[in-house]
């Protein structure tokens, strides 16, 4: 048989790592350890950014059909790009390790929403901090902007410091 699912476990039975595959053998699924743990299996220390520096693998859907491409960086996920069926993207999101971007597209390839965010530290040591909202922007389904919000990062998370709506011509509500 083809192989379908490789995964790592910590000590506490928490799933640290998976690789999945579809039918054909393609990746479907790919998340990281902090280091490979794969091999000789499969080759996550090159998947995963740990050879060369950053990496980007396509990920395959049930139909065999490319369904994302992902960007691994010793093994954070940096960039995210799924996509729709027709290969367009559909969400864009980039992480970085104290800020980060999502933009979201319809199926023809038109822009949606954006958000951007920061990443305030965790209250714990080895605990992730926590995404803070600062910039969400919608958009009409002909592409036009129509509202866009900006928060200000407090300690509790934020506060709205701009909230601006416009008409589809343009103009300013």
């Amino acid at each position: 048989g083809t192989l379908q699912r490789l995964s790592y476990h910590l000590e506490n039975g928490t799933e640290a790592a998976v690789a999945g595959f579809t039918a054909k053998g393609k990746l479907s699924d790919l998340r990281c350890f902090t280091q490979p743990v794969f091999a000789p299996d499969a080759d996550d220390a090159t998947w995963c950014g740990f050879r060369k520096g950053p990496t980007t693998v396509d990920l395959y859907s049930p139909k065999e059909l490319l369904s994302a491409h992902v960007a691994f960086d010793h093994g954070e996920r940096r960039r995210i790009e799924n996509l729709w069926e027709n290969g367009k993207p559909q969400q864009v999101v980039d992480l970085g390790a104290t800020a980060g971007t999502e933009n979201d597209f319809t199926e023809d390839g038109v822009k949606r929403k954006a958000l951007a965010w920061v990443v305030q530290p965790g209250g714990t040591a080895g605990k992730p901090g926590r995404r803070v909202l600062t910039l969400q922007q919608d958009y009409h389904e002909s592409g036009s902007l129509i509202r866009e919000r900006h928060w200000t990062p407090t300690d509790r998370g934020a506060s709205l410091a701009l909230d601006e709506e416009w008409y589809l011509h343009g103009q300013l509500k």
